[in-house]
This record gives structure tokens, sequence and C-alpha cells, in this order.
């Protein structure tokens, strides 16, 4: 009897632990499959990373060209302009229509243009002066040129500049300034249209010119000698 119970106790220990061992390796197999089976959600994060210069590339500015940007940063909130009511016809006189109501005569004073413009009577020494329009579509602003007198002072008026805003800088709007202007001054030769350089010549050798602006940034101007009477 002695002799089994020493066996049965010496085999428990050993029964123990090679339980043990058996739970060990199970633990141990079941982490490397978890492990292996979360490995895969890395991958997506590969692919994010190898997406991003394209996301990079659409929100990338887009840039425009000087044109684009003068015409767009031009462009007049006064409302449509009215050619044919600035300029108005051969019945309105030489003067365009839009300035027939101030009756301007070569040799007029600064003071005097002034009561009807007001701020044009601001000359500076070499006899022009601007003002800002905003009440006239397609209109920019006025400039005056005053020539000087015998003391060397700009006090005689000379010419008028109606510069038109830079959003007719286009052939429609051109093709109908041009139609306006033959209709009140008499017809253009072609090639003159073309280059965009016009000359009308009007009584007592009155002129009225029509030029380009010299930058995308200046519209037409039309320069307009004031009539001795």
């Amino acid at each position: 009897m002695y002799f089994s119970n020493s066996r049965t106790n010496f085999l428990s220990p050993l029964a123990s632990f090679a339980l043990m061992m058996v739970l060990l390796t199970a633990c141990t197999q079941q982490q490397d499959t978890t492990s292996t089976s979360a490995s895969p959600t890395s991958t997506p994060a590969v692919n994010s990373t190898a997406e991003s210069p394209a996301s990079t590339t659409a929100s990338s500015p887009t840039s425009e060209s000087p044109s684009d940007s003068a015409t767009s940063s031009a462009s007049s909130d006064k409302g449509e302009a009215n050619l044919a009511e600035m300029i108005g016809t051969t019945q309105d006189g030489w003067i365009p229509k839009v300035l027939k109501s101030a009756n301007f005569k070569e040799g007029m004073t600064p003071e005097e243009v002034g009561k009807t413009i007001p701020g044009a009577e601001k000359v500076s020494e070499y006899g022009f002066s601007e003002v800002t329009v905003a009440d006239v579509p397609g209109l920019q602003k006025y400039e005056f040129y005053f020539a000087k007198d015998d003391a060397g002072k700009p006090t005689k008026l000379m010419s008028i500049r109606l510069h038109l805003d830079p959003s007719l800088n286009n052939p429609e709007s051109y093709k109908k300034l041009v139609d306006v202007l033959v209709k009140k001054y008499g017809e253009a030769k072609p090639e003159d249209i073309e280059k965009q350089l016009i000359t009308w010549v009007g009584p007592e050798f009155a002129t009225i010119q029509l030029t380009k602006g010299t930058t995308n940034f200046e519209g037409y101007v039309l320069n307009v000698s004031v009539p001795k009477s």
C-alpha cells in the first residue's frame, strides 16, 4: 500500500506540470493567431499615405491670366453701359451727350469747369485734373486738360478725355462703341478701326479720337477737343 500511495503522490505533480504546459502552449498559439489576424488592418494606412499626393494636387490654387484679372477687378457695379446714351447723336452737338448740359467751351477756366464738374478745378502744374465718375455705367473718369496762359498758369480748357471702364475691353463692346461713334461723327476707315485708333474732325477743326488703353487695366479713351463756340 505504501508503494502504491507513493507512486500516486509522485505522479500528481507531473500531471499538474503537464497540464500547465498544455495551457501555456494554447495561450501562446492564441496570441500568435490574434497578432496575425490584426496585421491586415495596417494596410489601409499604407494606402492612405500613397494617395496623399493626389489630394495635395487637387487643392492647389488656379492662376488667372493678367487679362482675366483685369476684367474681373474692373467690372463695374453701376449697371450695364448704355453707349448710345453716353455718346448721343449729331443732334446733341459735338461734345458727347453725357457732358452736353455742361456746355463746355474752349478757354474756360478751371473754376468755371468745376462749377459743373466738382473737382475739375483741382489742376496739376502740368494742366491736368481728373474726376471719378460714379453714376454713369461704363464711364470710369473724366480727365481735363488746361493750356497755360501768358503767365505760365494752366487756366484755359482745351480738351476732355472720357476714360471708359476696362470691362468694355472686348470685341463685342468695341464694335458697339464704334457703331455709336460712327452714327454721331461719321464714317471711319476700316484700317483705323482694326488698329483701334480712330480720329474724327469736326467744326472749327475740333477733333474726337478713340484710342485703346495702354494696359489691360485701362479702358478705351475718347479724347475730345473742346470747340471754341
